[in-house]
């Protein structure tokens, strides 16, 4: 066996490595999910990066409200200014809760949740 073999051992490691958390990163933000969630809560949490906006709600938890490069989707702020707390939206999320890796599904789109129509007498 050659010198060489723990230098090679550890880039195809490295390359394992770099391939699965690309990997990761790329299934997380083409999982979509379409929620209705009432609204409890907004925060705007200051973060190393920046900020980062977070919304609390009754049925799906905690959500953050961020731009991404992978749905080129730029307008967080726009998303995050629309929501009202108390009010219901049918929203669309991607990503997954993983609490201790501290990641919470995205919202890139919400929507103001119609009202049931009126049933109509026959």
């Amino acid at each position: 066996m050659s010198d060489n073999a723990p230098i090679g051992c550890a880039l195809v490691g490295i390359a394992l490595v770099v391939v699965a958390a690309s990997g990761i990163g790329i299934a997380k933000n083409l999982h979509e999910e379409q929620r209705t969630c009432t609204i409890t809560e907004k925060e705007s949490v200051a973060r190393d990066k920046g900020q980062e906006y977070r919304v609390y709600t009754e049925e799906c938890g905690v959500l953050k409200v961020g731009d991404t490069i992978w749905r080129m989707h730029f307008d967080s702020a726009d998303v995050y200014a629309s929501l009202t707390e108390g009010e219901r939206y049918d929203l669309t999320t991607t990503g997954w809760r993983v609490p201790f890796l501290s990641w919470m599904p995205n919202v890139i789109e919400a929507e103001p949740t119609r009202a049931a129509s009126a049933t109509q007498a026959p």
